[in-house]
């Protein structure tokens, strides 16, 4: 079954009980596909990859309003965990969709 970049499914991916945070997933979601789109083939778009990689970027996104600071929570130890700059996953995911006359390398 192909991923779909929707509301319904950044719900479902968060695993979020009720439509009371959809504004702010909206937006995540939007925000996240301005920043992939520009980057992917647009044949590619509705690729299974990219899509997932839209999800996982908007899940970042959305939950990184609790995290201003940058500054995820907290170890055992006391040491702070931070947010990092980008995302290994979503990053391998939009790889093979990577238009490179868009990104600036060709």
């Amino acid at each position: 079954m192909a991923v779909e970049a929707s509301l319904d499914s950044l719900r479902t991916l968060i695993g979020a009980r009720s439509t009371g945070d959809d504004a702010l997933l909206s937006w995540a979601l939007e925000a996240a596909s301005d920043v992939i789109r520009p980057k992917v083939y647009a044949d590619h778009w509705h690729h299974s990859n990219v899509q997932e990689a839209v999800l996982l970027l908007a899940n970042r996104i959305y939950k990184r309003r609790t995290s201003a600071t940058g500054v995820e929570g907290f170890g055992p130890e006391g040491f702070s965990v931070r947010v990092m700059a980008s995302d290994p996953d979503v990053e391998t995911l939009i790889l093979p969709s990577l238009d490179l006359s868009k990104a600036g390398v060709a």
